[in-house]
């Protein structure tokens, strides 16, 4: 046995086992603890990780999305999400350029952005669509996800959200 997993055992002063409802639950509890108690030989997540915001605003024609520990005054903003503000970033990015470039499809967009590679600040050059995008966007962030989803598939060239139809 490695020195380390000994002297970690010669540490040991009781096992205690508490019994969770379910997995989300058992992980937060575990994380409280390991912050409470902050154990010689286990650190990982003994830190809160920083909060993170998404974050947007509109420049004449172009949609910019970010995030943020703390969002500037002249930017929009949605969370505190922690790292899913990344997942929420790459997929309206996505989503949103495509629907603003239909035509372009899946192959047209920016290097990196099929893989959800990008950059910490992104602008979608929008045009004269700028206004339902931000506007549709705010009614997704407020909780008006059926208006966001019917304003998505009533857009023309919709085959390139949905190459097969769907």
């Amino acid at each position: 046995m490695p020195r380390r997993h000994l002297r970690l055992l010669r540490t040991v002063a009781r096992i205690e086992l508490q019994e969770c409802p379910d997995e989300p639950t058992a992980l937060a509890r575990e994380s409280e603890l390991l912050r409470t108690i902050r154990p010689r030989f286990n650190r990982a997540g003994t830190w809160p990780a920083p909060p993170r915001f998404f974050a947007w605003r509109r420049l004449e024609q172009q949609l910019q999305l970010a995030v943020a520990e703390t969002p500037d005054a002249n930017w929009r903003s949605y969370g505190p999400l922690g790292g899913t503000a990344f997942v929420l970033r790459a997929v309206l990015a996505r989503l949103l350029w495509l629907a603003v470039h239909p035509r372009l499809g899946f192959s047209g967009l920016p290097v990196g952005w099929f893989h959800g590679i990008l950059d910490l600040e992104i602008g979608i050059d929008c045009g004269p669509t700028i206004e339902p995008v931000t506007f549709n966007l705010e009614r997704l962030l407020s909780g008006q996800t059926a208006e966001f989803c019917e304003w998505i598939f009533r857009l023309p060239h919709k085959h390139a959200l949905y190459p097969h139809g769907h």
